[in-house]
């Protein structure tokens, strides 16, 4: 079963879900060789627990709206102006 989507068909076609199994296999392949992130993601985790800065929640968001900060923000629930300060803050991170 997908888990990176949130839906609970039964059935699937193929060619929908074909990305989404590549990645969780890399991430079952990852987690039984032990690797973990590097540079800028470790960085960018190791940050986000320190402070709970929300940031790895505004990177998403603006990765599934295609780098639209208004449609962006609205997944999160954010005011546009604080969503582009935490995206500056990711920049600063990276």
């Amino acid at each position: 079963m997908l888990q990176l989507r949130r839906s609970h068909a039964q059935l699937v076609i193929f060619d929908d879900v074909q990305v989404d199994s590549l990645l969780v296999g890399l991430g079952d392949l990852a987690a039984a060789r032990g690797d973990r992130p590097s540079g800028t993601v470790a960085r960018l985790r190791e940050y986000h627990r320190a402070r709970n800065a929300h940031l790895v929640e505004a990177l998403r968001a603006w990765l599934d709206a295609f780098g639209d900060v208004g449609a962006a923000s609205a997944l999160v629930y954010t005011h546009p102006n604080t969503f582009r300060y935490r995206l500056r803050r990711l920049s600063a991170i990276g």
